[in-house]
Formats: C-alpha cells, structure tokens, sequence
C-alpha cells in the first residue's frame, strides 16, 4: 500500500465514484438516488470530475453501520420475473 492510498495519513482526500461505490457496496444508481434525497453526500465537482471527501464517505459508512441490526436475517434481493 502506498502513503496516497493509506487513508489515515489523508484523511480529508478526495476520491472518485469508483473508489466510493467500493467503499459502500452499492450500485452506481443507488448512490445517486441517496444524493438525491440528501441521505448521501453530495460530490464536489472540480472541472468534469465528481469528488467525495474521504472522511465524509467514512462517516456514511460508519453511521450505517450503526443502524444495522447485526441479528438481522440476510436479505435476498433476487429480481421476481412477471
């Protein structure tokens, strides 16, 4: 691991979509809908370019993790065909 990917040493970097749907494990689509509705935070734009703050990103995650109930039976998200 390098010292740019080490995100305690940066912790106020910014990182880009692909970083963040693996931070959080959701869709591209998902995401988007949680920024909409103001549940996510919303990116910085620098030119064309979408950056999150690391430590807001972090901060996402850990307050869901929080609210997840670890007793919790996994849920199947299996698409049901007509």
């Amino acid at each position: 691991m390098s010292d740019l990917d080490d995100t305690t040493s940066y912790p106020n970097r910014l990182v880009r979509l692909p970083e963040v749907l693996d931070m959080v494990a959701i869709s591209r689509a998902q995401l988007y809908r949680l920024i909409s509705s103001r549940q996510f935070p919303a990116p910085r734009k620098l030119g064309r370019s979408s950056l999150w703050p690391l430590d807001e990103v972090h901060e996402w995650v850990r307050d869901i993790s929080k609210s997840v109930d670890p007793d919790a039976p996994e849920r199947s998200f299996k698409r049901r065909l007509p």
